[in-house]
């Protein structure tokens, strides 16, 4: 058998509100008081599956982990709305009371 590995990224939101599942992805409509004791108001920002399969001549290893990306939500305010171009490379942070959740390094981005 050939070497070979294998990996994939699935978004699942598309299938999950092919299934009915809406409510919870709608920063105006989600209620996830009863999971968490936040009192901000939270939704579902992104469900992400990702695994992969490695095949070699001595065995085979395989994993995959599903990812719910939960957020605040904010109303979107016009006023408040300011231009920004990046043309180069950037590091980015998003922060939760002061605590970084989410750090990265942006080379190339994809739209």
């Amino acid at each position: 058998m050939p070497k070979f590995r294998i990996n994939s990224s699935f978004k699942l939101i598309p299938a999950l509100e092919k299934l009915g599942i809406k409510k919870v992805f709608s920063p105006q409509e989600a209620d996830l008081s009863g999971l968490l004791t936040s009192k901000e108001h939270l939704a579902i920002s992104d469900v992400i599956q990702k695994a992969f399969i490695n095949v070699t001549e001595t065995g085979t290893e395989a994993a995959a982990a599903t990812a719910v990306v939960v957020g605040l939500t904010s109303v979107y305010s016009p006023d408040n709305a300011i231009d920004l171009r990046v043309d180069r490379p950037f590091f980015y942070s998003i922060s939760y009371k002061n605590f970084p959740i989410f750090v990265g390094r942006v080379v190339s981005p994809e739209l």
